[in-house]
């Protein structure tokens, strides 16, 4: 029975004094190999992402309702991820950070915590990777000059522009293909200080036009609070997940992001 790969390098290994040390070399090779890999990927959609801040174990890729469900995930209903919903992200491949061992050690330190979601420009990816989500003096809901991160539940609204700008590449047959990063979170609940409603949308759309199907208008903005004199946060939000969609046109033509059109001074 699988896992085939274990069962012969075992029986490479014998039972020889030094065949634990032998099999540990074997897995950090393996661990380098593909870290490689994932250093490779990360390279086509113009990412410079150390590999060994990357761990390809947690790679997942969402699909559509209608996709092959042999191709990657999809689930219809929201799961219960701390008590709060977590619907698929659909259209969205995960790229694992390292963060944990195994799953066990991730479920015990965050298991409990919110999924939310952080968009960016992907030239920061590395910055947030190394050093946490940089906390901002500005924006709605707090007083100019106090602190503070913004998630968000939902992943479409972290991906409008003003959040994940989107960037193109032209790939080896000459098509052009756009691309988007937002970042997964776990957040702890007792750090988010207020919910509150999106900001993107033009008043005179607000009461006619949805986000996200999966949420309320009024709960796509959550506010950590930060400390003084403190720039980044770790200890209350941790990124494991680079979120990544990759189009053929521009995004703003896909069909989730048809509310685009109604937000404030949109130039995209």
């Amino acid at each position: 029975m699988p896992p085939y790969g274990k069962n012969v390098i075992e029986g490479l290994n014998g039972s020889a004094r030094d065949s634990a040390a032998r099999m540990e070399a074997v897995r950090q090779s393996c661990s380098s190999y593909n870290g490689q890999i994932e250093s490779i990927t990360l390279g086509d959609f113009g990412l410079s992402i150390d590999h060994k801040l990357m761990d390809p174990a947690w790679n997942r890729k969402y699909l559509w309702s209608s996709e092959d469900s042999e191709k990657g995930e999809y689930w219809e209903q929201s799961l219960n991820r701390g008590g709060k919903p977590y619907f698929c992200p659909s259209g969205w491949k995960r790229y694992g950070v390292k963060v944990a061992e195994n799953d066990k050690e991730f479920n015990a330190r965050w298991g409990n915590w919110y999924i939310a979601y952080h968009g960016t420009r992907s030239e920061y990816a590395t910055n947030i990777l190394t050093s946490g989500l940089r906390m901002s003096t500005k924006g709605c809901f707090y007083k100019k000059g106090l602190p503070r991160v913004y998630l968000s539940p939902s992943i479409e609204y972290c991906a409008h522009p003003r959040y994940a700008t989107p960037w193109t590449k032209i790939d080896e047959n000459g098509k052009t293909r756009w691309f988007q990063l937002v970042f997964q979170c776990r957040v702890n609940p007792q750090s988010i200080e207020k919910i509150r409603y999106e900001t993107l949308i033009n008043d005179k759309y607000k009461n006619s036009v949805t986000v996200d199907t999966n949420f309320d208008n009024n709960e796509l903005e959550w506010i950590i609070p930060g400390k003084e004199d403190v720039y980044y946060i770790k200890d209350d939000i941790i990124c494991y997940g680079i979120m990544m969609r990759i189009s053929d046109m521009d995004p703003k033509c896909l069909p989730t992001s048809k509310w685009w059109q109604y937000v404030f001074h949109d130039k995209n």
